[in-house]
């Protein structure tokens, strides 16, 4: 049974290794653009995507349904709602 505070650790790792990076490689802004963004579509090539879906087991199921109760707190925290 995954525990909140497992996610809660989880999250905080996952934050560190991010910011470790992100300041190894000294990166002042980031930015998020969708791959069909105007400012990237000259460095973008078209693909091909073919969609496999997996279930899930046991146990990243229990994950996911964690995590989707972190976020619904957090999103209440921050005024937004949850579904």
């Amino acid at each position: 049974m995954i525990r909140n505070k497992q996610i809660w650790s989880f999250l905080w790792l996952l934050k560190q290794a991010v910011q470790q990076v992100i300041s190894n490689l000294l990166i002042a802004q980031i930015e998020l653009c969708a791959e069909d963004s105007p400012e990237i579509q000259p460095y973008s090539h078209e693909r091909q995507v073919e969609k496999i879906v997996v279930p899930l087991g046991e146990e990243l199921v229990e994950i996911q349904n964690a995590y989707i109760r972190v976020s619904c707190c957090i999103s209440l925290l921050l005024g937004g709602q949850c579904h």
